[in-house]
């Protein structure tokens, strides 16, 4: 079993730092590229399965809120692939939106404010995101200056939340980094006002992912989409999903194809069994989360979700106990 490795952080320790002029000039995180992860889609749901389940459901409410009782249910064989919708606005009135937000830190490496995608998964303490967005890719360290803003959508901030312990594996960076563990677990001080995601190793073919894309299609080795012939949304800051295919993939990785949206939807999650009307009965289960790009057009990448992924999902629920 892989090693834990936490880093403890005070009580809003980062609420002085995060002024209107920094988070306005946030810089969108790109999935990752790392030479090691060439992914190969196959036909057919091909993904391996393992004989133990690990999961746990998803949380309160599990009903459409007052606001949206009469809106559509949408579920995720209503959805075009490859093709982003923007969130219902505002997205703290609709799940699973509501328990999706923007992820903030300062890169250790430059010094320079950025933002991924995060959720709350599991339990109405715990955020999960995407490893690269609280370690440094070149060497390991931890970025600072952490804050979690839910339901983020276009300058509003329906709750913001801040981290008391984040959590990865020490196999996520030795000599480099490995794309294999890029997930992090992360207790919180303030519960999420939307209750959370469920969480499933049993990824499945069909799943929808959610984030905060600056940019939609065009070859995703060009870190810039928009320079490889893609669009930029109309606000960017807008949280987006999109259903895709999960097909096979090397080094412990998924990929998703059908999913166009790009820089800014780092840690965003992979939902199986999307679901806008309830999140009882296995519904809306984070299965993976965004993560890498690949050769193939128009694809993002997750490390396959394991019973390490659970372990240590489970030691940040503890935490909070």
């Amino acid at each position: 079993m892989p090693t834990i490795k936490c880093l403890s952080l005070a009580n809003q320790a980062s609420e002085q730092y995060w002024t209107k002029e920094r988070m306005a000039n946030v810089i969108m995180e790109s999935p990752i590229y790392p030479e090691s992860v060439d992914s190969v889609p196959m036909s057919g749901n091909i993904i391996q399965k393992g004989t133990t389940n690990f999961s746990l459901p998803s949380g309160y409410p599990d009903t459409m809120p007052e606001q949206n009782k009469d809106t559509p249910v949408i579920t995720e064989s209503l959805i075009d692939p490859g093709v982003p919708i923007a969130a219902p606005n505002p997205p703290e009135y609709n799940l699973p939106f509501w328990n999706c937000g923007m992820w903030y830190y300062t890169n250790i490496d430059d010094g320079l404010q950025y933002g991924c995608t995060a959720a709350f998964v599991g339990s109405k303490n715990v955020l999960t995101t995407a490893a690269h967005c609280v370690i440094s890719l070149k060497t390991g360290r931890w970025h600072s200056n952490f804050k979690f803003v839910r339901a983020y959508h276009n300058g509003g901030n329906p709750q913001v939340v801040y981290p008391s312990e984040i959590c990865i594996y020490e196999e996520t960076f030795t000599n480099r980094f490995n794309p294999e563990y890029d997930y992090a677990f992360m207790s919180t001080y303030q519960a999420s006002g939307a209750g959370w995601l469920g969480f499933d190793t049993d990824i499945s073919y069909r799943v929808v992912s959610i984030g905060y894309p600056t940019c939609f299609g065009g070859n995703p080795i060009i870190p810039n989409c928009a320079a490889g012939g893609g669009t930029v949304p109309t606000s960017v800051g807008n949280m987006y999903y999109d259903q895709g295919e999960i097909t096979s993939a090397s080094n412990g990785i998924a990929t998703m194809i059908d999913n166009p949206m790009q820089r800014g939807i780092s840690g965003g999650p992979m939902i199986k069994n999307f679901n806008t009307g309830t999140s009882s009965g296995g519904n809306n289960l984070a299965v993976g989360l965004n993560s890498f790009g690949s050769k193939i057009k128009n694809s993002v990448s997750s490390p396959v979700f394991t019973e390490d992924t659970y372990n240590l999902l489970i030691h940040s629920i503890n935490q909070n106990k």
